[in-house]
């Protein structure tokens, strides 16, 4: 059995376990229509400011169905997901504000560039105390 990546919760206890690997990365840019390296190309900020095309809003919904099938297709279950259910998933989330968009986002860019997680250690950044003067 292959372990999900990740496991969306959604409203009543529905869980979507999402995989990302090769196979994963491999259909998912031929669905798009770009090479493979492409994808890893698309996750960096371009020459003019802009994002690369791989993490825009748009391609979330592709890239949760993706995971759902990825996960089914290894694990031998049936798929029966559409665009309409992986839209769904976004709506029931704060897509722009959600922690669990951005998990999966750092999770997805992650397996594609081969970084291991585990290895980074991101602190957040320290606030600076001003001390009042007494006069």
């Amino acid at each position: 059995m292959f372990i999900a990546d990740y496991t969306l919760k959604l409203k009543e206890g529905k869980e979507i376990p999402l995989l990302f690997n090769t196979w994963a990365f491999k259909t998912y840019s031929a669905r798009k229509g770009v090479e493979y390296e492409e994808l890893a190309e698309g996750c960096s900020t371009k020459e003019d400011g802009t994002m690369g095309d791989t993490l825009k809003t748009k391609n979330f919904p592709d890239m949760l169905l993706m995971g759902a099938e990825t996960f089914c297709k290894y694990n031998n279950l049936t798929f029966a997901y559409s665009d309409l259910d992986a839209c769904n998933w976004m709506d029931e989330l704060p897509w722009r504000t959600s922690k669990e968009l951005q998990e999966i986002l750092t999770i997805f860019v992650s397996k594609l560039l081969n970084i291991d997680l585990t290895a980074v250690k991101v602190e957040a950044p320290k606030k600076e105390v001003k001390k009042k003067v007494r006069s």
